[in-house]
């Protein structure tokens, strides 16, 4: 099965869009039957099920999601592990795990586990009812196809203390292989705790923890982070903005460190190969993305290009916005950027850039929209000057905006300005030495700049 980017990023297109709104569920009464088992083809409906039935919301100051991995039971009660990041929990003596059918179950700091070097923690809920449990996937990473799709299942409740409503965040994205992720990567400090899954799935607030599914709803990984969030002032407010991919630790990780927080084995259900899917359920559950969002909004061409009838709405509605002078309710720089970022997200390049440009219109040095813009021209464009101007930019308004500096010296090199890129990674050591990465690719670029003069 041969798929495009361009075909893999219009599929998803249609997932994210109508995944980051978020879907509702309504309390249930309690589930006292065990849950039905899935068989039969793999379709989108069952890994839709799958996920939701296995994914967990953990309440507290700072919500987060979970996955339950295992389940003892004894007799009438059973005691239920969730897999979550250790930030969700980080600090708090009391929080509830509630699950998809609204049930809410106290938890207590000191039955929490937290894994050694990386950021995972595993914590015990105990219930009479029966829930689900996920099955772990375990498998080498590095020798997925690439692109590969990948799925997110976030649970959070709707309002604060809320027991009626619980809002999920369920969509697809494209996984890196691990070395591809690492050259993704904004700098080396991404890619620490145990973070090596590198991906393109659209993430929120309360969304840290949540299972990070295969295609055949099996998890590969828990979501962590969304890296390089920068902190922006726009109308008096603080706001903070993802500018890089998403991050998540490998379930290998979990499973090599189980044994040190006491997690029997035996109670794991681990699978060791990539998904057994055949040709007709992969081609079905991709008619399922699309078909998911053309409920509400149907593809159309668009200036030599796919888009979705709910991002070309959004373009129009930014563009009569756009000549205005942004105010409390309006559209915004922000808005624009964020758009932009989805675009990007979901490898629509043009209005991606329109976005950027749309948001440097109302407010020309607003530096995330320009790294932005430099992001897109170097990695999805490959226009390298292009996007030299745009990190060259950000230096002059943010110069101690280091990975400006690395985006700089990358387009830079790619131009083969090796002089120039020198200094460029030079001063981004200067502002944060620590990264191995710059250091890394400092040295690559001397190692060009000696070759060039043995040419000569």
């Amino acid at each position: 099965m041969k798929f495009t980017y361009r075909l893999i990023g219009l599929l998803i297109g249609a997932s994210v869009i109508s995944g980051m709104a978020y879907v509702s569920v309504r309390s249930q009464q309690p589930v006292v039957s065990e849950p039905q088992p899935v068989t039969g083809p793999l379709t989108w409906d069952k890994i839709n099920k799958i996920s939701q039935e296995t994914t967990v919301a953990i309440d507290s100051s700072s919500p987060g999601s979970g996955v339950i991995i295992a389940k003892n039971s004894n007799f009438f009660m059973h005691t239920y592990y969730v897999l979550t990041t250790q930030r969700v929990v980080q600090g708090r003596n009391k929080f509830e795990v509630v699950t998809h059918d609204g049930k809410r179950y106290q938890i207590n700091s000191s039955t929490v586990k937290k894994l050694p070097g990386v950021d995972l923690a595993l914590l015990p809920f105990t219930a009479t009812r029966t829930y689900r449990v996920a099955t772990l996937a375990q498998y080498d990473l590095n020798k997925i196809h690439n692109p590969t799709l990948v799925l997110v299942s976030g649970l959070s409740p709707s309002k604060k203390g809320s027991t009626e409503k619980l809002s999920r965040l369920f969509n697809a994205g494209v996984l890196s292989t691990k070395d591809r992720g690492r050259m993704l990567a904004m700098d080396s400090f991404s890619l620490t705790d145990g973070y090596e899954l590198v991906y393109t799935n659209l993430t929120g607030t309360g969304v840290s923890g949540a299972p990070v599914l295969d295609i055949g709803g099996r998890v590969i990984g828990i979501h962590g982070q969304a890296e390089g969030e920068v902190k922006v002032d726009e109308a008096g407010q603080k706001q903070s903005l993802q500018l890089g991919y998403s991050l998540g630790i490998p379930v290998s990780t979990f499973l090599k460190l189980a044994s040190q927080v006491d997690m029997d084995a035996k109670l794991l259900k681990v699978e060791t190969s990539p998904s057994p899917y055949t040709e007709q359920e992969f081609s079905s559950i991709f008619k399922a993305l699309i078909n998911s969002a053309n409920k509400t909004t149907e593809r159309i061409e668009a200036r030599a290009s796919h888009c979705l009838t709910y991002a070309c709405e959004k373009k129009i509605a930014l563009n009569k916005a756009a000549n205005q002078k942004p105010s409390k309710g309006s559209v915004s720089a922000v808005d624009w950027l964020i758009y932009g970022n989805q675009m990007s997200r979901v490898v629509l390049p043009e209005f991606a850039l329109e976005g950027y440009n749309q948001a440097l219109k109302l407010k020309p040095d607003f530096y995330p929209a320009w790294y932005a813009r430099g992001l897109l021209m170097l990695r999805i464009k490959g226009d390298n000057q292009e996007a030299f101007k745009s990190f060259d930019k950000v230096t002059k308004i943010e110069p101690t905006f280091y990975p400006a500096w690395r985006g700089r010296g990358s387009a830079l090199s790619k131009l083969q300005r090796y002089k120039e890129a020198l200094e460029s990674y030079e001063k981004a050591i200067k502002l944060n030495p620590k990264d191995l990465g710059l250091q890394q690719v400092r040295y690559a670029v001397l190692r060009e700049m000696q070759r060039s003069k043995e040419k000569e």
